[in-house]
C-alpha cells in the first residue's frame, strides 16, 4: 500500500480536543494514496495512517475529511473532529483531492481522530 505524508496543523484554542488522538501525538499523518511515495505494510499499518472519507451530509452535501484507518476502540462512538487539519503542498495531494472530491488543490481537511465512549458522547451532547 502507498501513502503520502501530510503536515498536521493545530489551533492552540483546540488543544487537547482530540482526547489524545493521533493529531496530538504526531506532526504528520500518512494518507492512503495510490501515487504516494511512502510504502506502508497493510498487515501492520502505522498508527498515524489515515484515509480520505466522504460522508453524505444534510441536503446531499459531502463533507470530506481524514480519519484513522484503525477503527475506534470497542464501545466508542465513530470518529469525531479533534480540532486539527492536515494538508500538503505536494501535487499528489491536490490530485487525490481532485480525483476523490470536488475540492480545490491542496485544501486542508479536518482530522476526525477524537474517540469518546458512547456514555461520554451522550453526556456531552445534552
Amino acid at each position: 500500500m502507498r501513502a503520502l505524508p501530510l503536515t498536521i496543523y493545530r489551533n492552540p484554542l483546540f488543544e487537547g480536543c482530540s482526547l489524545g488522538g493521533i493529531s496530538e501525538r504526531y506532526d504528520k499523518v500518512l494518507v492512503v494514496c495510490p501515487e504516494g511515495h511512502v510504502e506502508v505494510d497493510p498487515d501492520d499499518p502505522p498508527e498515524n495512517l489515515v484515509r480520505l472519507v466522504q460522508k453524505r451530509g444534510p441536503f446531499g452535501t459531502h463533507t470530506p475529511h481524514l480519519e484513522p484507518v484503525a477503527e475506534p476502540s470497542e464501545g466508542c462512538a465513530p470518529w469525531m473532529p479533534g480540532g486539527a487539519v492536515a494538508s500538503s503542498g505536494d501535487s499528489r495531494w491536490g490530485d487525490l483531492l481532485k480525483t476523490e472530491t470536488d475540492l480545490a488543490h491542496g485544501v486542508p481537511l479536518e482530522i476526525f481522530d477524537r474517540a469518546e465512549t458512547w456514555d461520554t458522547f451522550y453526556r456531552m451532547s445534552r
